[in-house]
């Protein structure tokens, strides 16, 4: 799955630098070189509207994403950890059992 995700945000790098300016490029390489340093992602996030929205609604918005997005991944590491307990202490749930479906 990781590398699913790694090849998107790849691709989604190589397409939004396609047409960019030097300064925007050279922006682009400093956050991955601190990504590779220190391990931890930034994101820009474009908000779009035909209406002017306040900026405290805009953060709302962004805070409860951004939450939901948290619990989410506690959820998705809880389930890969039960599921590694799982196969080590009942290993014979992980074996492939064609025959009875």
């Amino acid at each position: 799955m990781s590398e699913i995700i790694a090849s998107y945000w790849s691709h989604l790098n190589i397409r939004s630098q396609a047409g960019a300016t030097f300064r925007s490029r050279c922006a682009w390489w400093v956050r991955r070189l601190a990504s590779r340093i220190d391990g931890e992602y930034g994101f820009t996030v474009t908000m779009e509207s035909s209406h002017d929205v306040p900026r405290e609604d805009r953060t709302a918005c962004l805070v409860a994403g951004f939450t939901l997005a948290k619990k989410l991944y506690e959820e998705r590491v809880l389930h890969e950890a039960i599921e590694e307990v799982m196969a080590d202490v009942y290993p014979e749930l992980q074996e492939d059992d064609n025959d009875d479906c």
